[in-house]
C-alpha cells in the first residue's frame, strides 16, 4: 500500500511538472495544454499501461469537489453585486415564464424550487 501512495503522489508532482510545461509550450506550438495533458493521459493509460486508472478513482471525487470549491470561489471574487441587482428583474421574468412554458403548470412534473433555481 505504501508503495502505491508512494507511486500516486510521484505521478501527481510529475503531472504538475506536465501541466507547467505544457503551458508553456502553448506559446511555441499554439496546441493548448488540455490537449497536451489528455495525450498524455491516453499515452500512460491505455497505451502503454503504465498507470492503472483504478488508484484515482478515491482521489477523483476529493479533486472534483476541490476544484469546485475553487472555481465557485473564484467567481465569487469577481462577482458584480450593482450587476445581479440590475438584471435579478429580467432573469427571474426568464425562470419563470421558462418555468411555464416547458412544464405548463403540470403536477409532479418538476418541483419549482429546483427549477427556479436551475432557471
Amino acid at each position: 500500500m505504501l508503495m502505491d501512495l508512494t507511486f500516486f503522489f510521484a505521478l501527481l508532482g510529475g503531472l504538475l511538472v506536465l501541466a507547467f510545461v505544457a503551458n508553456r509550450l502553448v506559446r511555441f506550438t499554439h496546441v493548448p495544454d488540455v490537449i497536451i495533458l489528455m495525450a498524455t493521459g491516453v499515452l500512460i493509460g491505455p497505451v502503454l499501461h503504465w498507470v492503472n486508472p483504478d488508484i484515482f478513482r478515491g482521489a477523483s471525487q476529493g479533486f472534483g469537489s476541490l476544484a469546485l470549491i475553487l472555481i465557485l470561489f473564484e467567481g465569487g471574487l469577481d462577482l458584480k453585486l450593482r450587476e445581479i441587482i440590475k438584471h435579478f428583474g429580467s432573469g427571474l421574468f426568464l425562470s419563470l415564464f421558462s418555468y411555464i412554458l416547458i412544464y405548463g403548470g403540470r403536477r409532479g412534473s418538476f418541483p419549482f424550487g429546483p427549477a427556479f433555481l436551475l432557471a
